[in-house]
Parts: structure tokens; sequence; C-alpha cells
């Protein structure tokens, strides 16, 4: 189910970068999904693609070109 977001995302990163804060299951990554289709998502919450960009920073380097605008999916913090 889409349900309307008042967030516009697009216009807000037109102007500078941002955080989105919320709790989980809110629809961080969905709006991200959604509004940004042509940016290349950076999953860090995968182990592997975590463990992968920590471990050797460059590959980062090595996957974008200037042109590409990307995002970065990351929540760190105390688990239950």
């Amino acid at each position: 189910m889409d349900i309307p977001r008042v967030l516009d995302l697009r216009a807000i990163l037109q102007k500078k970068s941002c955080f989105l804060f919320g709790p989980r299951q809110t629809g961080k990554t969905w709006l991200i999904r959604h509004s940004l289709t042509d940016c290349k998502l950076f999953n860090l919450l995968d182990y592997e693609t975590y463990l992968a960009l920590s471990h050797s920073p460059k590959r980062l380097e090595e996957q974008i070109t200037t042109k590409d605008r990307i995002a970065f999916r990351s929540c760190r913090g105390k688990s239950s």
C-alpha cells in the first residue's frame, strides 16, 4: 500500500545532504528507494556490503563515478 509522503526527499537533496532518522519499520528505506530511483543505494546493514566497504573503502570509489548520486542505508545502535 502506497501512503502519500509529505517529505520531498529529492527537493531537499537538491540543496544539501541530509540524514533520515526514524523508528524501525516506518518506511525510511521505502522512501529512499521510491524517491531516489536514479541513485545507487549502498545498504550498510547488509553484512557483506558493510564488511567489503569497511575493509577496503577504495571499493566505493571503484563503484561510483562523479556523476552518480548515492545513498547509504545504515543504522548501528543498541540491539534488543
